[in-house]
């Protein structure tokens, strides 16, 4: 029977790459221009579009992968591509309702009107705070 030799320790030299930095085409990385899709999940992009696509209620989408995958950037990047196309939706405020505490009342509002009501009421609740106890 043949001896077998163990293998002999590796050394950093061994194992590691050496890229000439002039064979990249620039200086620094400030050079380069963002890129303008996530590589490697084409599938994942194309079931996102399709889920956010879908114009029914009760449907949702769920995104999930490993930290650092670009979940996070390519739902961004699709919700960002697909709002700029879209007609600016209704602000929906929800007040109290004081017969049904546990059934709020939802009243549609013009686009950023949602935000005006919030300082038009906050305004009026100071005011009130302050002249009320003068009468």
């Amino acid at each position: 029977m043949p001896e077998t030799q163990s293998p002999s320790p590796l050394t950093a030299a061994d194992i590691g790459t050496r890229l000439d930095p002039s064979s990249f085409g620039f200086v620094t990385t400030d050079e380069l221009q963002p890129l303008d899709e996530i590589i490697g999940q084409p599938r994942a992009e194309r079931s996102f579009e399709i889920g956010v696509g879908i114009r029914q209620s009760g449907y949702h989408v769920f995104v999930s992968g490993i930290s650092g995958s670009g979940r996070m950037e390519l739902a961004r990047r699709v919700l960002t591509l697909r709002a700029a196309s879209e007609p600016v939706p209704r602000d929906w405020v929800y007040v109290n309702n004081f017969d049904k505490s546990e059934e709020p009342i939802a009243i549609p509002l013009a686009a950023g009107q949602g935000g005006q009501l919030q300082r038009d009421l906050t305004n009026l609740i100071a005011r009130l705070m302050d002249e009320l106890p003068k009468a």
